[in-house]
């Protein structure tokens, strides 16, 4: 922060080289087979938390400006969930899953699903929408997850959210009705959905107060 606006802020996320354990600015490691990801260590050095060897920030840049390039040459209005699957594969290729690119993939993955879904019939038997379904849980629990940590104010958390609420609801009750969960673990995800209510709820209360 210093080094671009000249100023240092001492928030806790900012003291924090992990971003409050999120991770989402860390890159993979550039030490071959190893299996880490870089993370800030001073203003100019970034560490590897498993190998502990040290880049430069402008190693680190190129990888996120390749990351960045990808994604607007592949990345427009008419793009399917594979395609967007497949940009998603390849960006973790470099990136930590939760880098801040990543995240803005998995959003619009999340509406793109979301909108497949509404589009798509017979919801109740279809398997490829079960998949989509189960994808909107994996996707949309990881962003509650990160912007809570990061931005509970966060208006993109409602949207999330609304999204998240009602596939969480009929992808569970679509996994009892086959067998694949018993009536007290989907007991357990209505508890978890109630959850996730409560969050939304509280999200929109703080926005109308601001």
């Amino acid at each position: 922060l210093y080094q671009h606006w000249r100023f240092s802020c001492k928030c806790s996320r900012c003291l924090d080289p992990t971003d409050l354990g999120t991770r989402t600015s860390a890159i993979r490691c550039l030490t071959p087979d190893c299996s880490g990801h870089l993370l800030p260590h001073t203003s100019l050095l970034w560490r590897c938390e498993l190998c502990e060897s040290l880049d430069s920030v402008e190693n680190v840049l190129k990888v996120v400006r390749r990351a960045e390039n990808k994604l607007r040459n592949n990345v427009g209005g008419d793009c399917d969930s594979a395609s967007l699957e497949s940009i998603l594969s390849v960006l973790n290729e470099s990136l930590h899953p939760n880098h801040f690119l990543i995240t803005q993939v998995m959003f619009v993955l999340l509406n793109t699903y979301s909108n497949e879904i509404d589009k798509q019939p017979g919801t109740e038997k279809n398997k490829d929408v079960h998949h989509k379904l189960e994808r909107i849980v994996q996707l949309g629990e990881k962003l509650v997850w990160i912007l809570q940590l990061l931005d509970p104010d966060s208006v993109v958390l409602g949207r999330i959210l609304r999204i998240l609420i009602p596939n969480w609801m009929q992808f569970y009750k679509q996994e009892l009705e086959s067998g694949d969960i018993s009536s007290t673990e989907f007991q357990e995800k209505k508890v978890e959905c109630f959850r996730f209510v409560d969050i939304l709820l509280n999200t929109s209360t703080r926005s109308i107060n601001k």
